[in-house]
């Protein structure tokens, strides 16, 4: 076999196995969750009102539909990064868990937000899916969060990356 043939057959090959080996390492999934308040707190720090650096933090009850009956939570926590934005804004740097039985998924990332306060402004804003254990092991990603009011709230993943499990 020559060596231009025996190049071509490698390139073939190499072109035929990339996604085959792509497609084996983790699927893809859309999920909705629908969330609603059930803890808020604010954590002045220093004692001179909610400011740079003071915390945020809470817990939302999830449900599979509007409304439904819970089925997970979200645990997050927030710190304020930047203030008196236009419209009374202002920047949380966000840490967020959310966990189901027999899955959890991470997301992190900037989230605009009523400045002082619980969120009411409805807004859509994306953060990135840093990881997942369980069912979601291995997901990357992101995460679409709509405020819909004071109490509720809509996520939806688009996830990639999910390792089958054992």
């Amino acid at each position: 076999m020559s060596r231009r043939l025996l190049c071509s057959c490698i390139v073939i090959g190499l072109l035929l196995a990339i996604p085959a080996v792509a497609v084996a390492h983790g699927t893809s999934k859309t999920v909705t969750a629908w969330g609603k308040v059930v803890r808020y707190e604010s954590i002045d720090q220093n004692g001179g009102g909610m400011g740079m650096g003071d915390l945020y933090a809470g817990t939302n009850a999830l449900s599979a539909k509007r409304g439904g009956a819970s089925n997970g939570a979200l645990e997050w926590v927030a710190t304020i990064v930047r203030q008196n934005m236009p419209g009374g804004m202002e920047y949380r740097s966000v840490e967020w868990r959310f966990a189901w039985k027999g899955a959890s998924l991470v997301a992190t990332g900037l989230f605009e937000a009523d400045q002082g306060v619980q969120p009411h402004s409805h807004l859509v804003q994306t953060l990135f899916v840093t990881g997942g254990a369980g069912a979601y092991f291995g997901a990357r990603g992101s995460v679409t969060a709509t405020t819909i009011n004071k109490t509720d709230r809509k996520y939806v993943f688009h996830l990639v990356g999910i390792e089958p499990q054992p």
